[in-house]
């Protein structure tokens, strides 16, 4: 049985990513669409330790009838789709599934074996029968980077001239430190050198490419603007600007971001609004 948190990072993180793959569907023909930290395809476990009213509103009023995002629109079919197996919560790849209306390929990398195994049953089940998929679906049951060091390279889109390459980061933070305690399962930390093997492992896809990094902590002086330096100077270096930087603050308690960079795609620009849809759609 899956987990996931069920706190206002994940309204932030999957509100951006449907908002990326909303904007990129109407510019692209395909997904490429790799995560390096997927989750089960429907977590039934909640680990939050103490109530969240943002998520649960949100979560709450899916049914009502009023406008709504194209997040919640996705979540409330993804819950139908599910009622079966009770309350839950979609994983990003599942949330790709059912945005995304054209065809596409997916690489989940996830290290926790029991997770994997209930990806790997969506998959066959699930996607392996869908004619939108159009490669066989790649699912990589050990840390990531052990994947994106492979010398097969990461996959690559089906159409470089009219595709996008989008990569997903879902860590619990992101340090500006190279090194330090060993990551455990979960308390996954990203760092410096992780950055370095990302740009190296996308330097050979073709195409406009997409990245995702959402981080929720700020421990060991990981302020929100020290992180953005620390990523924007190491994506640099692979030719990554920085295109939106959506944040999930509460009052000084500024610790939760989604950080999205950009190479080759030309309408990157049009993501710098994304901050402020998402301000003016988290009251309602």
């Amino acid at each position: 049985m899956g987990t996931y948190m069920g706190n206002v990072g994940h309204l932030m993180q999957h509100w951006t990513l449907c908002e990326l793959l909303t904007a990129a569907r109407e510019r692209t023909s395909a997904l490429n669409y790799i995560d390096a930290h997927a989750m089960s395809p429907r977590a039934t476990v909640c680990t939050r330790k103490r109530p969240d009213a943002q998520f649960d509103t949100v979560r709450d009023e899916l049914k009502l009838p009023r406008e709504k995002s194209r997040y919640e629109r996705a979540w409330h079919n993804l819950a139908i789709q599910n009622a079966q197996r009770g309350p839950g919560y979609p994983s990003s790849a599942a949330f790709v599934r059912e945005v995304w209306n054209g065809a596409y390929s997916l690489l989940l990398c996830e290290k926790n074996q029991a997770t994997a195994k209930e990806i790997k049953r969506w998959l066959d089940n699930v996607v392996s029968k869908d004619t939108n998929c159009r490669k066989e679906p790649e699912l990589f049951p050990h840390n990531w980077r052990d994947r994106f060091r492979q010398d097969q390279g990461l996959p690559r889109p089906a159409d470089p001239d009219n595709s996008l390459t989008l990569v997903s980061f879902d860590p619990h933070s992101y340090s500006k430190h190279p090194d330090g305690r060993p990551n455990t399962p979960d308390r996954e930390i990203l760092r410096p050198p992780d950055l370095e093997l990302v740009v190296s492992a996308l330097e050979g896809i073709e195409g406009g490419v997409l990245i995702q990094l959402s981080t929720y902590s700020n421990n060991g002086g990981n302020s929100q603007g020290t992180v953005i330096c620390s990523a924007n100077s190491t994506l640099r270096g692979g030719e990554f600007a920085l295109a939106a930087v959506v944040k999930a603050n509460y009052g000084n308690n500024k610790r939760m971001m989604s950080l999205v960079y950009a190479r080759k795609v030309k309408w990157s620009a049009e993501l710098a609004g994304l901050p402020g849809l998402f301000d003016k759609w988290r009251p309602r």
